[in-house]
């Protein structure tokens, strides 16, 4: 088996990166997406334009956008309680099986498949279900399963047939059980899958990805389980774990909970629905963000035209409005539609205060720049930094060596597991311990070296610019606030 200590911490952090928003995360502006239909014709591409703006303001470092679900629910509901067990059990089983302890492993991984099930209503991104089964295959395989390996491949590729396990973590036994999956699931039959939502319609969600607006009817779904997920403001999310029959319609009708805070939250949409944006400030004082969106939707046949604005989530005050119509029969619909968010509410505004060319600033003025100043040490601090180059390639060099060491003790542990186990990890487990410590203070030094170059090479040219000139021209100060 191959080292695979850093392909396994590079999982970790795809699964905290795939993670969905929470009402606990604290980056960016907290922003409400309030997707509102003027009447039942415009529902269906209103719930489509919310979930255009949902996925693009996701995308922002500046905005951390929150569920109207968790918003009029107020309080954490068990769903996300179930997912981020879900995802904290799938980690330890990453450090468990990247530890050879394949049978703490497995347990980890059937904990964490139990707790995705349950947290169907929550997660929008298949990718942590699909690795929960990928390594559950390649542990199985590990052990000796072929069959159960075979299985849970299967249901990895049933979520998503592009899914693989990176070669780093594959071990060769598991190899011939991945390609039998392949072969059982591309021949597997196909069923069909509608679904069906009151009271009022529905985004529907299958295996992590967004499919459309309930009333739907999806053909040529992979036969076997699938995790389905229906999203409508002021309801709560419904989530469920479906079997999709060979050659049958399967058929879901869901009844939408609504939240508990639907009543008041529908009383604040009335006015607004109607043009009239006096009662922003109660909307804000029920979902208590600090930014909402508002895209207010008019449909005539396949044309809508919305209408957006950003507002305080306190005050109401709006900061921005803008609309557009568009054609939902048009196939650039979606990025259309996301291009105008964009440039609309999600480009920062820059205000630059205007500077007369020949205004000569004082040292008391606001925006004066002083000349840089030479000063001592910049060819030592140039020094040090190579120094620390040079001992980040040496721990580096030192890290690989024992890698390569490593691969011995881990390749007798892959051939030969159930004789002298505990001695070959201990060996395995030293010399990867060994290489670790070297590559963080590789990484460390080195970046103790370029920091030094940076900063010593950025002051040498500051020094040069100034001496090559006989008299320095007064600086334009730009100066820019972004708005929010």
């Amino acid at each position: 088996m191959k080292r695979y200590t850093y392909p396994c911490l590079a999982l970790l952090t795809g699964l905290s990166l795939a993670a969905p928003q929470t009402a606990f995360s604290n980056s960016g502006l907290t922003l409400a997406i309030v997707p509102i239909p003027t009447d039942r014709a415009a529902e269906q591409p209103t719930l489509e334009i919310g979930y255009i703006a949902r996925t693009g303001f996701d995308r922002s470092p500046s905005y951390n956008v929150f569920p109207l679900e968790t918003l009029l629910e107020g309080q954490n509901l068990p769903g996300q309680q179930a997912h981020s067990e879900a995802l904290l059990k799938l980690k330890e089983a990453a450090t468990a099986y990247d530890a050879l302890d394949l049978t703490g492993a497995l347990t980890l991984l059937t904990a964490a498949s139990i707790s995705f099930e349950k947290s169907a209503s929550h997660w929008t991104s298949s990718e942590p279900v699909v690795q929960t089964y990928l390594m559950m295959g390649a542990t199985q395989a590990l052990l000796g399963n072929q069959p159960a390996a075979i299985d849970a491949f299967a249901q990895a590729l049933t979520l998503d047939p592009r899914a693989q396990m990176p070669s780093e973590i594959m071990p060769e036994v598991a190899v011939p059980a991945m390609e039998e999956a392949h072969l059982k699931v591309s021949e597997a039959s196909t069923g069909r899958l509608g679904v069906f939502a009151s009271p009022q319609m529905a985004e529907v969600w299958l295996d992590g990805r967004f499919r459309g607006i309930a009333p739907l009817q999806m053909d040529q779904i992979p036969t076997g389980r699938h995790y389905l997920r229906l999203v409508s403001p002021g309801y709560q999310n419904d989530g469920r774990l479906i079997d999709v029959a060979p050659h049958q319609e399967t058929t879901i009708q869901s009844a939408l909970s609504p939240t508990r805070g639907l009543a008041n939250y529908q009383s604040a949409l009335g006015p607004i629905r109607q043009g009239n944006t006096a009662s922003l400030s109660q909307l804000g004082q029920i979902l208590k963000v600090d930014r909402m969106l508002i895209l207010r939707v008019q449909a005539l046949g396949p044309d809508v035209t919305v209408f957006g604005i950003l507002a305080d989530g306190i005050t109401g005050e709006v900061y921005q409005e803008a609309q557009k119509s568009f054609s939902t029969l048009s196939p650039l619909f979606r990025g259309e539609v996301e291009s105008w968010l964009a440039s609309s509410f999600r480009k920062p505004q820059y205000s630059i205060p205007k500077v007369q060319p020949d205004a000569q600033l004082q040292p008391s003025d606001p925006g004066y720049v002083p000349p840089p100043v030479a000063t001592e040490g910049i060819n030592d601090q140039i020094r040090s930094g190579y120094i620390f180059l040079t001992l980040s390639g040496l721990a580096l060099t030192s890290g690989i060596t024992l890698a390569i060491l490593s691969q011995q003790p881990r390749g007798d542990f892959k051939n030969y597991p159930q004789t002298q186990a505990q001695e070959i990890k201990t060996a395995w487990f030293y010399r990867a311990l060994g290489a670790d410590i070297s590559y963080g203070v590789s990484a460390v030094l080195s970046g103790v070296g370029i920091y030094q170059l940076v900063k010593g090479y950025g002051r040498k040219t500051q020094i040069d610019d100034v001496l090559a000139q006989e008299q320095l021209t007064q600086p334009i100060w730009f100066a820019g606030r972004l708005e929010e």
